[in-house]
């Protein structure tokens, strides 16, 4: 094999996967989760991080942080805000209070 069909064949695949970081707590995965049936893994992680991020870098383990992180992914509206609102529901069921 010459070098240009080696540099070729090497270089054309990449990683096939990328490693998510789906935040901390008991609730992270759920989250991560219905983000994905609504907008695919790669836009889902982004959304997660993002939302994460604004959220102060807490645990999402009570029903309270579920419904603290819901009204994060609400404020950014669309597709996000319904997914948002659905996780609202489920924090409010599992005994969070609004403010």
């Amino acid at each position: 094999m010459s070098r240009a069909n080696a540099a070729e064949v090497s270089g054309s695949r990449g990683p096939t996967s990328e490693v998510v970081y789906i935040g901390r707590g008991a609730l992270s995965s759920m989250i991560h989760e219905r983000l994905v049936k609504a907008m695919g893994d790669r836009r889902a992680g982004e959304v997660f991080r993002e939302t994460f991020d604004r959220f102060g870098d807490n645990d999402i383990e009570t029903p309270q942080d579920l419904l603290d992180f819901s009204e994060l992914l609400i404020r950014s509206g669309g597709l996000i805000q319904a997914v948002g609102r659905s996780l609202k529901v489920q924090a409010l069921l599992r005994g969070a209070m609004e403010r």
